[in-house]
């Protein structure tokens, strides 16, 4: 017996318009009601509010395992963001048997330098066979799209160690699909589970947010122009629109990730620094809501010498580091 295959109704998909997902939009899945479960008598939708009929989201697996499938879950604190996330539920299919379970975007053009990006976490905190992967169907046709021996490439995939770095905590995951550039595809969410135990029914896979996009990559060439209580930060950047800056005291200063300031442009005036000091700065970029790169840096520098005066240095002439010559006398006035 083999579960009944239910398309997805998902937002109109365009190349190159601006839908829900995945170019460039989120599919969180708000609105959506799921499956029937545990087993419909009659295929019924599952309803993501809008779609096009013939390129839907679809769920299917490999026969074993007939009681639980991909479906939504409301319940608060398995949500990422909104009300809503896809939820695939453990269950106990026998001693040394082992589950798929694909869910499968509409058929998608990935962008130059794609990403696939979403939210994930799992339920338990212990080893229960369980494992998550990314799957493709490349240079994909619609007639293929349960198929699953038409999945042939997992550009990422993790254990239930590996899927968060806590396991009841959601964590952003970035899979790299460049090498599928300019293909239509279909992309899987698939939960494989083996039961090691008679009593073990795995785990269970969250997902939330899911984007596909064009990365946005990482800044270089971090430069400083530095002054006594100022600096002009500059970077080369060819994708970002906008620019989170953190400046820290110190030669090899640690970041937080906090921003200390942001830019339009690809510099930044750094101000209320003290003269005559070491300085670490790092950069990202910001490509549009909730798409940045990771921080580039260290780029070290240090503020020169104030001026004479209150508040400022006298240096003899071995400069802030260096030392002063034999015999030396000079008058400064």
């Amino acid at each position: 017996m083999k579960k009944i295959t239910l398309l997805l109704i998902t937002l109109l998909f365009s190349i190159v318009g601006y839908s829900q997902f995945p170019t460039p939009g989120t599919e969180g899945f708000e609105g959506t009601t799921g499956a029937d479960l545990p087993a419909p008598t009659t295929p019924s939708a599952w309803t993501l509010g809008t779609g096009a009929t013939g390129n839907q989201w679809a769920i299917f697996d490999n026969g074993v395992g007939l009681t639980r499938r991909w479906n939504i879950t409301t319940v608060a604190a398995n949500v990422y963001a909104g009300t809503n996330s896809a939820f695939m539920d453990r269950e106990n299919i026998g001693i040394n048997n082992t589950s798929e379970d694909y869910l499968a975007t509409p058929l998608v053009t990935v962008p130059t330098n794609g990403q696939l990006r979403f939210w994930t976490r799992s339920t338990i905190n212990a080893a229960n066979g369980t494992e998550y992967f990314i799957k493709v169907y490349d240079n994909a046709t619609a007639a293929g799209q349960t198929t699953i021996a038409n999945y042939t490439a997992t550009p990422a995939q993790w254990t239930e160690a590996t899927l968060s770095a806590t396991y009841n905590i959601y964590e952003e995951k970035v899979v790299d699909l460049s090498a599928f550039a300019g293909h239509q595809v279909y992309i899987a969410f698939m939960m494989r589970f083996t039961q090691p135990t008679a009593s073990l029914g795995g785990d269970r896979w969250l997902i939330d947010d899911i984007r596909l996009v064009q990365q946005c990559f990482v800044p270089t060439a971090g430069t400083a122009t530095p002054q006594a209580t100022t600096a002009t930060l500059s970077w080369t950047d060819a994708t970002g629109t906008s620019w989170e800056i953190e400046v820290v005291p110190g030669a090899a200063g640690v970041p937080t990730g906090i921003p200390t300031g942001t830019s339009n442009t690809p510099s930044y005036i750094a101000t209320s620094l003290t003269a005559n000091s070491p300085y670490t700065f790092y950069v990202r970029s910001v490509c549009g809501p909730g798409l940045s790169s990771a921080w580039a840096g260290p780029f070290p520098f240090t503020t020169t010498i104030a001026p004479i005066g209150c508040g400022g240095n006298f240096v003899d002439s071995g400069g802030p580091t260096g030392n002063y010559a034999n015999s030396e006398n000079i008058t400064t006035l």
